[in-house]
């Protein structure tokens, strides 16, 4: 019987985070776009900071998989992609 180890903030981090990063990146920039700053450097700073945020988490969200094992095997799987297993054996356990 397979046992998850990973996580349950798995799925918050992979989706929903990056998600929201980009929701709130989108209104940033929608904003700044209605209500421009008196200084240029203000606007590409915010943009920036925007742009950057939203690379890190999807970045760091695309990386995190699901984790489960069994008696003879470990599982990692992640979003979209198919388990791959790695066997471990008890033989170094002896």
């Amino acid at each position: 019987m397979q046992q998850v180890i990973s996580s349950g903030w798995t799925f918050a981090f992979k989706l929903l985070v990056p998600l929201f990063s980009v929701v709130l990146s989108l209104f940033l920039l929608l904003l700044l776009a209605y209500y421009p700053s008196e200084s240029h450097l203000d606007g590409l700073i915010v943009t920036l900071m925007a742009v950057g945020a939203t690379v890190f988490f999807c970045w760091f969200g695309a990386r995190l998989k699901q984790v489960r094992i069994d008696d003879d095997n470990l599982y990692a799987a992640g979003l979209f992609k198919r388990d791959v297993y790695s066997p471990y054996g008890h033989q170094f356990c002896k």
